[in-house]
């Protein structure tokens, strides 16, 4: 029963066998010799048997947290239902959690996944350009490689610090210099840039 057990992949069952200073030579009927189980002699004063007031041949089944399930002399054989007992006590067992609460997979950041109660669970995104919310007085930029959302950038604020200020002055007047064009930089959205975007970017400023 116990290999076969193995053999369909129950490999949580592990069989100690004990035994009595005295039959060391018959310890090997106990358990065979594999990587699931695990055989040694009570010896010299058989403190395991006493301790747990066994005698030869008592049989104890114990679940995955310790606790005594079942405690029987198998003299004259095992329990016809010890496998079903095994299996319950198995299926019984906590899977492991996929994952530990809290941790976050963001390899796609408008798809990213959390840990909750040890399973990864989606996040939903909710963009505000997605969900209709206008860009006041600015436009939606496209979102950087780990940002998901577009973002929305007020008109004239060249260096996205998100203050209006002469260093924005400063980078509009060199675009127009340089013949370049950015739509953040188009203040009155014609689609050109010339001084009076310059214009108006400094009476939003000192406004």
């Amino acid at each position: 029963m116990y290999e076969s057990l193995i053999n369909n992949n129950y490999t949580q069952v592990k069989l100690f066998g004990i035994g009595y200073g005295s039959q060391s030579n018959y310890v090997g009927n106990w358990a065979n010799s594999n990587q699931f189980s695990s055989i040694c002699h009570d010896e010299p004063s058989n403190s395991t048997f006493s301790s747990w007031g066994a005698n030869q041949r008592d049989f104890y089944i114990l679940d995955h947290e310790g606790n005594l399930v079942l405690e029987q002399n198998i003299s004259s054989g095992l329990p016809s239902n010890l496998e079903s007992i095994i299996i319950n006590l198995i299926n019984n067992i906590p899977s492991q959690p996929e994952c530990n609460e809290g941790d976050t997979l963001n390899d796609n950041p408008c798809n990213p996944s959390q840990c909750i109660n040890g399973t990864w669970n989606e996040l939903i995104i909710d963009c505000p350009e997605q969900t209709g919310i206008p860009c006041s007085n600015g436009l939606y930029l496209s979102p950087s490689e780990n940002e998901c959302c577009s973002i929305c950038t007020t008109y004239g604020d060249l260096n996205f610090d998100s203050a209006l200020n002469v260093s924005d002055v400063v980078l509009i007047i060199n675009l127009i210099l340089t013949n370049q064009y950015s739509a953040i930089a188009d203040i009155n959205s014609d689609s050109t840039l010339n001084v009076t975007d310059v214009v108006l970017l400094i009476n939003t400023i000192i406004s």
